[in-house]
């Protein structure tokens, strides 16, 4: 926590040492705000010691890997709520959940057409989709 006391400390000194335009005072002023807000969430030093990524390429990475080479096709419209559907849709088949997503599925659809709880699904699971077809 010593080096957020130390930016701290630095950026309030630029703001009174230095006559910054209007625009440049209000920025720093919310940058500074920001950063004493947030302190307590800010652990870099825990990360950084348990190798944890603290940058944003990871991030950025996994939503180019898991949103933008889908829904950023030539051609492609999407709603809002058709791409959050194609991004869930895309994170199961990227994390190779579908096994787990469509059983779960299934036994919702189930309950919902057929008031049906715990049926056992494993002798009619070869049945059922060609009968869904």
């Amino acid at each position: 926590m010593a080096g957020q006391a130390e930016l701290i400390g630095g950026l309030k000194q630029m703001l009174a040492k230095h006559e910054l335009p209007g625009a440049k005072r209000h920025s720093l002023e919310q940058v500074l705000g920001y950063l004493e807000r947030n302190r307590k969430h800010m652990r870099y030093e825990i990360c950084l010691a348990k190798d944890y990524p603290i940058g944003r390429g990871v991030i950025e990475g996994a939503c180019r890997n898991l949103i933008n080479d889908r829904l950023e096709l030539m051609g492609m419209s999407w709603t809002l709520r058709g791409a959050e559907s194609m991004m869930r849709l895309r994170a199961v088949r990227i994390y190779k959940d579908w096994e787990v997503v469509w059983n779960h599925r299934r036994k919702l659809e189930r309950r919902r057409l057929y008031g049906v709880r715990h049926a056992d699904s494993s002798g009619t699971r070869h049945q059922e989709l060609p009968r869904a077809a």
